[in-house]
């Protein structure tokens, strides 16, 4: 550890995780120091350390804590009993399980002066936790109007189930809450977004509904128009019967004339 609010020459170090500390000279001359360069995987007892001197020129160290002939730490395959350097440990919050699990770590004792080997995994074992009130959160525009209380949408209105326009198949729909990020948590309360189908029939509720309603309405009325123009008209056909049937009257009272002329004139 170094300072990086001021110039320095010094840096401390910690052999059980910041019970005890000591000081260790790496520059002659005061060095604003930018970064210490660590390995990725955090065991190797090599570092470098960069900065800037006081007086403008840039300045790297290399660090080398092999040299102090620390052991290698022992027992990481069997933690926790007394001749181990190793321990369970487990971060916990206010209640056992965080973030919807149970998680514990094989980690070197705090008074285990020693190195963790350089090619050691660290060992871990998780549990899952059932899901709790407290592993949900309010989703976008959601908002909990008092401490503990329900999510409830911040215009106030009613939760809508209602499809999005291009729904194809399914889709969800949020009843107001998420997971926390992270959270890993199984069974138990479940507020997760509900799977719906999509609808099949028209929705008037849109404005392209309404308009393939009013194609619809304007195809049935010119459907209707031709169908009155194709219509025989009964009227006409009554007038043409009467003229029809006055012709055929005319006609046989012309005949009945012509009878009784010719039987006048046989007397």
């Amino acid at each position: 550890m170094v300072s990086d609010q001021e110039a320095t020459t010094t840096l401390k170090y910690s052999w059980n995780e910041g019970l005890t500390w000591d000081t260790f000279e790496f520059s002659k001359e005061p060095v604003e120091v930018e970064d210490i360069v660590i390995e990725p995987t955090s065991t190797g007892e090599r570092f470098i350390l960069h900065g800037m001197t006081t007086r403008g020129r840039g300045i790297i160290v290399a660090l080398d804590f092999s040299s102090l002939h620390k052991r290698t730490c022992l027992g990481n395959d069997d933690p926790g009993v007394a001749n181990s350097d190793y321990e369970i440990w487990s971060p916990r919050g206010p209640e056992e399980c965080l973030l919807g699990h149970k998680i514990s770590y094989v980690r070197r004792k705090r008074d285990s002066e020693c190195f963790n080997p350089e090619e050691w995994d660290r060992p871990q074992r998780i549990s899952y936790c059932t899901c709790k009130e407290e592993d949900w959160e309010c989703d976008s525009g959601f908002i909990r109007r008092s401490e503990g209380g329900p999510c409830e949408r911040i215009d106030g209105k009613l939760l809508d189930f209602s499809p999005p326009k291009d729904c194809e198949g399914t889709y969800f729909a949020s009843r107001g809450y998420r997971k926390i990020a992270g959270d890993i948590c199984w069974g138990g309360v479940d507020y997760s977004s509900i799977e719906l189908p999509c609808p099949t029939l028209i929705i008037l509720r849109t404005v392209d509904s309404v308009a393939i309603i009013a194609i619809f309405i304007g195809l049935f009325a010119i459907v209707v128009a031709l169908a009155l123009q194709a219509k025989p008209n009964s009227q006409g056909y009554e007038e043409v019967k009467r003229d029809d049937d006055n012709t055929a009257h005319s006609m046989q009272q012309r005949e009945t004339s012509i009878d009784l002329g010719d039987s006048a004139t046989k007397e």
